[in-house]
């Protein structure tokens, strides 16, 4: 079958938008097209659930979480008049989480590390997250990186991801 793919910012982060001092949005605009690609829906939500959820969260609401992004993609392609049951249905995006489960577990290191960092280390760590040698003495020195990442690792093996 075909692959199934959506417009999918990479690295998605508040300077990609613009924002105006109102109390409602009145428009939303992409500014940043530098690392826009087209790539499963799957890959958003690893992104973003490894990188904004502990494992107390995932392991209450992961299920649902899943669900209200699906149900909130197929309204919108409702919307645009297609058919998300044919288009894009919800047992394809599950299978897509399952095939690009190895991203999860890639971009969990180096996001993981950048995320736990303290104010203070947040220099070096940013120069330092492709260095692997720094990445396992952060691994065996800092107990919040090691087991937060051990929670990712531990939800995506559950799952079946990795």
């Amino acid at each position: 079958s075909a692959q199934k793919d959506i417009f999918f910012q990479k690295f998605p982060k508040p300077i990609s938008f613009i924002f105006q001092d109102s109390p409602e949005p009145e428009d939303v605009c992409l500014i940043d097209f530098q690392i826009y690609r087209f790539a499963s829906p799957a890959l958003d939500i690893h992104y973003l659930i490894y990188s904004s959820t502990n494992q107390e969260l995932r392991d209450e609401y992961y299920d649902r979480l899943i669900r209200d992004y699906y149900d909130s993609l197929a309204e919108y392609l409702r919307e645009l008049g297609s058919d998300p049951t044919a288009l894009f249905p919800l047992d394809v995006l599950r299978d897509h989480l399952t095939k690009f489960g190895s991203f999860a577990g890639a971009i969990a290191v180096i996001l993981l590390h950048l995320i736990t960092a303290n104010r203070e280390e947040a220099t070096e760590v940013n120069e330092t997250m492709n260095d692997v040698e720094k990445l396992k003495e952060r691994v065996m020195n800092d107990t919040h990186y090691r087991v937060t990442l051990r929670d990712a690792f531990k939800d995506m093996i559950d799952r079946d991801y990795i």
